[in-house]
């Protein structure tokens, strides 16, 4: 997606049930749906066990890169939207 990170960042809390919002979580899945594609077209090019052309891996490289940095800003995005922790949220083992 050309230009996604300079777009605009919209809050669940702009509308939660409006059509911007209903808009932005067809688009992520969208965008999640797309990598779970490409994840299992390259883990299938990857388990052939036959070599790669150079730009064979180059695509492939450039397809996971597009698809990591939309799901990353779906996460931020969601971590944005969510309420502060407390000190009984769980915590994440890290």
């Amino acid at each position: 997606m050309a230009g996604a990170e300079r777009s605009a960042h919209i809050h669940a809390r702009d509308s939660l049930n409006g059509r911007i919002a209903r808009l932005a979580d067809r688009v992520e899945a969208d965008q999640i749906a797309t990598a779970e594609a490409v994840r299992s077209l390259s883990h299938g090019m990857l388990e052939t066990g036959l070599s790669l052309e150079p730009n064979e891996c180059s695509y492939l490289m450039k397809r996971l890169t597009e698809c990591l940095g939309d799901v990353l800003r779906i996460a931020e995005s969601r971590a944005a939207d969510s309420p502060p922790p407390t000190r009984w949220s769980p915590r994440l083992r890290s």
